[in-house]
């Protein structure tokens, strides 16, 4: 499978590049989905079918992160909400 990532930010620290690749998604498909509740069956193989390929996706991200000098971030709604004024 190919992964396309979100974006990628580089910031300068002085003399030193920190570079950065981001992960843009919703709070709920980063955290593992619950199974209780009246959820549909349907609805609860959707979540982990997702859950489980966004944690291989990750996985994959940070291993090629860390052979090439990034840092691999997941940003949610929850974190652009720090910025909003």
């Amino acid at each position: 499978h190919r992964y396309f990532v979100d974006n990628t930010v580089h910031i300068k620290n002085g003399d030193k590049i920190i570079k950065y690749l981001i992960e843009i998604k919703p709070s709920k498909q980063t955290q593992k989905p619950s199974l209780h509740g009246n959820k549909k069956r349907s609805t609860v193989i959707h979540e982990a079918t997702t859950w489980s390929v966004n944690q291989a996706k990750w996985e994959a991200a940070r291993i090629w992160c860390q052979k090439n000098g990034y840092v691999f971030q997941i940003v949610t709604e929850k974190d652009l909400k720090l910025f909003k004024q």
